[in-house]
């Protein structure tokens, strides 16, 4: 891309790591003097597929957000206000299976959440508040068998 005054402007292409795959994403986009503003597309860099398209406000992400896996399967379901996660958000596994759900605010877990291993089994049940596993949880191991823990207002075991 091209600068101005020192300070990223017009369209850019920018290159980034992926830290929960290891891969490589490539973004472009449009810089306002320094500060990304427009709608912004990644792309797993090595297979050119889309990843992801996101709105930047000011240099926050805004709105809703789908990210995919390089075969076109959806990977990531949320929503970002003012840059920080908020409402419903879903996580799926490369093979399509649904991987977790729960609600965010202000970026932190709250309220039920469920996830499940790879094959498509329950692995986990139970309530956060503030991103502290609270109340009782229920938990199945690959074989099915169930175990439950429960957790203080404070997120600590009882």
């Amino acid at each position: 891309g091209e600068y101005e005054a020192q300070n990223p402007v017009g369209d850019w292409t920018i290159w980034v790591l992926d830290t929960a795959t290891g891969w490589v994403l490539r973004g472009t986009g449009p810089y306002d003097l320094g500060i990304r503003h427009g709608v912004w597309t990644f792309y797993w860099d090595k297979e050119g597929t889309v990843e992801s398209e996101l709105l930047y406000l000011n240099d926050l992400r805004e709105g809703p957000w789908i990210s995919y896996w390089p075969d076109g399967t959806p990977r990531i379901d949320g929503y970002f206000l003012s840059g920080v996660g908020e409402y419903f958000w879903q996580y799926w596994y490369q093979n399509g299976r649904k991987m977790a759900e729960h609600t965010l605010h202000e970026g932190k877990r709250n309220g039920e959440e469920t996830t499940w291993y790879e094959d498509g089994q329950l692995k986990s049940q139970g309530g956060y508040s503030d991103d502290k596993k609270v109340g009782v949880w229920v938990y199945w191991d690959e074989e099915g068998n169930e175990t439950t823990e429960e957790f203080d207002a404070w997120g600590y075991p009882k």
